[in-house]
């Protein structure tokens, strides 16, 4: 039997990216990239941007709740005891198990400050969108758990996708797929060299309403604003939030009313909430529109 990859060897996501490469860990991510990995290739569902398996490395009990999603691909499969993996990759939080994939290409550098490359994979990117759909922008959104979650969210309240600034963290990253529970393969997601660009063309060419979610003057509550079928909401960095340049490009902006009496007396303690649990509750109240809608037309 071959040898694993030198690529397993205490990997560096960093050093991965480099070589066109990223892992993905744990049996259950594994099994839902592979899933989702193998529904594009049928043509059952289209995955953006597309990325494929190359070898896992894993022990037997995680091979076996893997399954048979082991056998979708000509996928090379090196077994290893559990102690064994951790000693290889220089990592714990595996639980048996990691899958070497290939990465999609980042836009060309040399294009990145023209007009034409905002979003190199733009059109196919909004392809795959429906007629009603909410899109979650990130603008400088640097942190891998933010990342990982605006993931999960977005897969969990449907009809969802992600648009990252350059800036913005890795959602490729390792462990931003783990706190993703592995949605990072099946909500589509691109990446904007310019993101005010990006959004003005998804507004002018695809009929997406732009909504910044910032707490600042004129900020409308998010339960009072109006939600178009097709909506682009922006969250910020952490800390900084919004840019102006993107919050120029947007129509609207909302804010989650919050309470003040707990925050101390220095002038800038203001309350405020993770992007996270942010992005969650104005994609609640998104579906929560919409089922009102569905029942209003019954």
């Amino acid at each position: 039997m071959s040898a694993p990859s030198p690529f397993f060897a205490n990997a560096f996501d960093s050093d991965l990216r480099g070589d066109g490469l990223f892992l993905a860990e744990s049996p259950r991510v594994i099994r839902r990239a592979l899933h989702a990995m193998h529904a594009d290739e049928l043509g059952r569902a289209r995955m953006t941007p597309r990325v494929r398996p190359l070898e896992l490395l894993a022990c037997d009990a995680a091979i076996e709740e893997i399954g048979d999603a082991v056998g979708y691909f000509p996928l090379v499969v090196h077994r290893i005891e559990h102690d064994e993996l951790t000693d290889l990759t220089g990592y714990r939080m595996h639980d048996g198990a990691i899958m070497l994939c290939s990465r999609p290409g980042e836009p060309n550098a040399k294009r990145r400050k023209s007009e034409d490359a905002a979003c190199a994979d733009l059109d196919a990117f909004a392809a795959v969108l429906p007629a009603t759909c909410t899109v979650l922008a990130g603008d400088g959104i640097v942190h891998t758990d933010n990342i990982g979650s605006l993931f999960r969210n977005a897969a969990c309240f449907g009809d969802a996708a992600l648009l990252l600034s350059e800036r913005c963290g890795d959602p490729l990253h390792r462990k931003a797929i783990r706190i993703a529970s592995g949605r990072s393969f099946t909500v589509p997601w691109a990446r904007a060299t310019m993101l005010h660009q990006a959004l003005t063309e998804l507004r002018d060419r695809h009929g997406f309403a732009l909504i910044a979610v910032e707490d600042c003057p004129g900020a409308q509550p998010l339960w009072e604003a109006p939600m178009p079928p097709r909506c682009v909401f922006v969250f910020g960095a952490e800390g900084a939030g919004v840019r102006q340049a993107t919050m120029d490009v947007c129509g609207m902006t909302v804010h989650l009313p919050m309470q003040t009496q707990h925050a101390l007396r220095e002038a800038d303690d203001v309350p405020s909430l993770n992007v996270a649990v942010t992005s969650a509750l104005v994609l609640g109240e998104r579906r929560r529109r919409q089922s009102q809608s569905v029942a209003g037309s019954a």
